[in-house]
């Protein structure tokens, strides 16, 4: 039986910044990469209002619910890097997505007002008004931040489509609901995180009922580029361990 895995990448980057998942040589093992602005494409309410409604699944849920619906639960593996981590979660949480395993690489249960050492809701609502009046500054100071060694090309995503993804990020907060969270998750970590705090890992590790834990010394947000490869063997070992990919085909 070959795995579904499908991975949604972070806030302001593209679905290339998950290609080090292609790393993993395997002929069990089909990959779909995508990003935010590909889940809010033509809706037309992210024009509109620009603000996550916490009342009910985000755009983003529901549209990865429509993209995934038809994978089988048994070969459905999601991925999701920072904000893409959130929007797996709520997706199981909220829309009802069945999946045999879960992927959380630099990502929590709460973004904004979390466990300590996260980013503030005065933070993230000064960077949405910073976004409207600068936004390549905006953009540029975020990377910064996160320990880009330089801002990745992609001029994909529109404010409208920035602003809603940081609306979303100061308002979902998903902590009580993670026990309801049963299949096998693992999570990946920087220690140096300084955009989602080690906190935030350590408090789904607690949370969540069949979660590894995995910190990277020295590391920071931005995983899937700087610690591409150790990543994957860390997924590799997750998803295979014990298995030959040249078992016989269900």
């Amino acid at each position: 039986m070959s795995l579904e895995l499908f991975a949604l990448s972070g806030w302001g980057y593209d679905e290339r910044a998950l290609e080090f998942l292609h790393g993993a040589h395997r002929s069990d093992l089909n990959i779909q990469l995508l990003d935010s602005q590909m889940l809010i494409d033509g809706e037309r309410d992210v024009f509109n209002h620009r603000a996550y409604n916490s009342e009910g699944p985000s755009l983003y849920a529901q549209s990865f619910h429509r993209v995934v619906q038809f994978v089988r639960e048994e070969e459905l593996v999601l991925v999701g890097w920072s904000l893409g981590g959130f929007v797996a979660l709520e997706a199981m949480l909220e829309c009802g997505v069945k999946a045999s395993k879960l992927i959380l690489i630099s990502s929590g249960a709460r973004f904004s007002g979390g466990q300590g050492g996260g980013q503030s809701k005065s933070t993230v609502r000064a960077m949405r008004r910073a976004l409207n009046q600068a936004p390549e500054a905006t953009l540029a100071r975020f990377y910064a931040a996160a320990g880009a060694p330089k801002a990745p090309e992609c001029n994909k995503f529109s404010v409208p489509a920035l602003e809603y993804g940081l609306s979303y990020l100061e308002r979902i907060d998903l902590s009580a609901r993670l026990s309801e969270i049963t299949i096998p998750v693992l999570i990946i970590h920087g220690a140096c995180d300084e955009i989602v705090s080690l906190k935030e890992a350590e408090f789904l590790h607690e949370r969540l009922v069949r979660s590894q834990l995995v910190v990277l010394p020295n590391a920071g947000h931005l995983l899937p580029e700087c610690y591409g490869p150790e990543c994957c063997l860390h997924i590799e070992e997750f998803l295979f361990a014990g298995r030959s990919q040249f078992a016989v085909s269900q």
